[in-house]
C-alpha cells in the first residue's frame, strides 16, 4: 500500500504517475501538473515519474533513479506569478486566455 499525501498523492490518484517531491510541491502544483497530464494521452508519452530535484538538493544527474519509462525532472517555481488561465481543445491547442 502507498502512504502517499497531498500533492504527491493527488498526481498519484488521478494520472498513476510518482511524484517525487520532498512535499516541496503545493496543491496548485499538483493541480496544474494533473491538467497538463492528463491532456496528453498516456499512449503518446512514457512517462514512468516526476521529479522535483529542488526536494532532494540533488540534481538530475545524481538522483540514481533507474527505469524502463521516462523520468520527468521538474523544477518547483512559485505559483503566486502564475496569474494567466488557459483552455485546451481537444487538440491540445489553447481556445481561451483569461487573467485570474
Amino acid at each position: 500500500m502507498l502512504r502517499l499525501d497531498g500533492p504527491a498523492r493527488a498526481c498519484w490518484e488521478a494520472t498513476g504517475l510518482f511524484v517525487f517531491d520532498n512535499a516541496v510541491l503545493s496543491a496548485d502544483h499538483a493541480a496544474s501538473l494533473v491538467t497538463v497530464l492528463n491532456a496528453i494521452p498516456k499512449e503518446l508519452h512514457a512517462i514512468s515519474a516526476i521529479i522535483v530535484p529542488a526536494g532532494f538538493g540533488v540534481g538530475p544527474s545524481q538522483f540514481g533513479l533507474v527505469t524502463t519509462g521516462q523520468l520527468l525532472y521538474i523544477p518547483a517555481i512559485p505559483m503566486a506569478g502564475n496569474t494567466w488561465t488557459f483552455d485546451l481543445n481537444e487538440l491540445g491547442g489553447i481556445t481561451r486566455w483569461r487573467r485570474n
